[in-house]
């Protein structure tokens, strides 16, 4: 539990060790509405200022918001529901923390190819987009479609219609040539890049070098 609602540092508002999204979020609806929406007011402007006013190293920067993505990733995949609840604590934080980035220019690609449970059914995946769409990320996987072939086609020319979007990625047991979107825009400025090979619960993820954005103009 956020005992005084305001973390000190930005990935307590996500640590999946200590279950933070399920934990908080149940604690929150507990709360009288009105009180319930003024403390997701603080929470939300809390988020916004730990990205907008983040004065370290471009190294730092990206280790901070890679944590916080990694442990949503984390989150989703032991997810075995997703309620109203997850979802307005996960605006308040997530998209808050997304929308702040979007106003400094900023971009995030995650990419994971670890092995889905072949036990976890299908309609997780509808769980999982839900879930990354009201974090501010479009979900890309190849699970659904009837080959991976025509899934990394379909995938490829949707991020190069879109331009600049944040997006998770997931292609189970793919190589690098299957991330290629996501490899080809390493570097670019205003991008920051995670990858994950490593099984969801654990916490380790691949940083790429991250070059700053220019913030947006209002």
């Amino acid at each position: 539990m956020i005992y005084q609602w305001e973390c000190r540092q930005l990935w307590q508002y996500f640590d999946d060790t200590g279950r933070a999204i399920d934990r908080n979020s149940e604690e929150i609806a507990k709360l009288e509405p009105e009180t319930r929406r003024e403390l997701y007011e603080k929470i939300s402007g809390a988020v916004t200022r730990f990205v907008e006013q983040f004065s370290g190293t471009p190294e730092e920067f990206s280790r901070l918001i890679g944590t916080a993505v990694n442990d949503l990733y984390r989150a989703e995949n032991r997810m075995t529901r997703y309620t109203e609840k997850q979802r307005i604590y996960l605006a308040a934080t997530a998209g808050s923390m997304m929308e702040a980035l979007k106003k400094r220019g900023i971009t995030v690609h995650f990419g994971a190819n670890n092995r889905i449970d072949p036990a976890r059914p299908k309609s997780d995946l509808l769980m999982a987009r839900k879930f990354w769409n009201d974090c501010g990320f479009l979900f890309f996987e190849t699970v659904s479609y009837p080959s991976r072939k025509l899934a990394l086609e379909a995938i490829a020319g949707r991020i190069r219609e879109l331009g600049r979007t944040n997006y998770v990625m997931l292609v189970p047991e793919g190589n690098k040539t299957d991330f290629k979107p996501l490899y080809e825009a390493i570097g670019t400025q205003g991008v920051m890049t995670f990858f994950k090979s490593q099984e969801p619960a654990d916490a380790a993820f691949k940083i790429y070098p991250f070059r700053p954005g220019a913030p947006r103009e209002e």
